[in-house]
């Protein structure tokens, strides 16, 4: 259930404060044709605001097919590398075929782990447990690895043949998936600072309560305010003092969307063509969040 927020108009609001606000509009807009036009401004506002309050969307790559799945470009990239790390199994140089087969190479595995023929292929961080599972998963056999459907590694012969190729096509892999690392980051970054610009353009500076872009989630919707004090109004001012003239204040017209729905809404009368007026009634002066 949302917390209660306390009107000074006397009402109180167990429900999201907006939908509140939309029904005061629609009551209003029957009450005079001045009105019209503050409903049309209103459905304007409720455009806006779900376009502010949406998720911030994340870019998708086209499906290759009805049953594709990998359509962010962070996941497809990791398939492709895993392919491509699977492919380069296949070409597994002489010194670590025997270390995995459990046959420990000349010199040590420490030795072997720093020779050019190992780190051009595997990388001197490569976990061996890493490595034997993607055998396992390329040759379809969990009880041997090297035994398959797929007769893998090659023998020396053609590995040495195709061992050039592939660590060429690897090494560009990689350069491609540290690029596409950093692209990611970087849309995430901008993904942050436009669901900060459009939470502060909703609540102001009040609803921010000191959150940083950082701490924004693009991929979560903008919720309401959890409790009074972080909806941009102030209850110390007047109807006429806070819904007048436009200016960058806090908890004033102007300065957030949410401030000018209540404006819009809570000058109720017969004959106004203002959408925050001076000439409200009594009852509705004063007003709180």
């Amino acid at each position: 259930m949302h917390p209660r927020f306390q009107s000074g108009l006397g009402f109180s609001l167990e429900k999201p404060l907006l939908l509140a606000v939309a029904l005061a509009i629609i009551f209003a807009t029957q009450r005079a044709q001045p009105a019209k036009e503050n409903a049309k401004e209103f459905k304007d506002m409720c455009k806006l605001y779900d376009l502010l309050s949406a998720t911030v969307l994340d870019p998708k790559l086209e499906k290759r097919s009805a049953e594709d799945t990998l359509t962010s470009p962070s996941t497809r990239m990791t398939n492709i590398m895993e392919k491509i790390r699977q492919l380069n199994l296949t070409v597994l140089p002489s010194t670590v075929e025997k270390a995995l087969r459990g046959q420990p190479p000349k010199g040590g595995g420490k030795k072997a782990k720093d020779t050019h023929e190992a780190v051009s292929y595997f990388g001197k961080a490569t976990k061996l447990a890493e490595i034997v599972a993607r055998i396992k998963t390329l040759t379809n056999d969990d009880k041997d690895p090297w035994k398959g459907r797929l007769n893998l590694p090659l023998q020396e012969t053609t590995a040495n043949k195709l061992r050039s190729a592939v660590a060429h096509l690897v090494a560009k892999a990689e350069k491609l998936e540290t690029e596409q690392k950093f692209l990611a980051r970087e849309l995430t970054d901008m993904r942050k600072e436009a669901r900060y610009h459009a939470f502060k353009a909703l609540y102001g500076n009040t609803g921010l309560a000191g959150h940083t872009e950082q701490q924004m989630n693009p991929y979560e919707a903008i919720p309401l305010p959890d409790d009074a004090s972080k909806f941009p109004l102030d209850d110390s001012k007047t109807q006429t003092a806070a819904c007048g003239t436009g200016a960058r204040a806090t908890n004033a017209k102007g300065e957030a969307l949410a401030t000018d729905f209540v404006c819009i809404c809570v000058a109720d009368g017969v004959a106004l063509t203002q959408a925050c007026t001076t000439s409200a009634k009594p009852a509705i002066q004063q007003f709180t969040g």
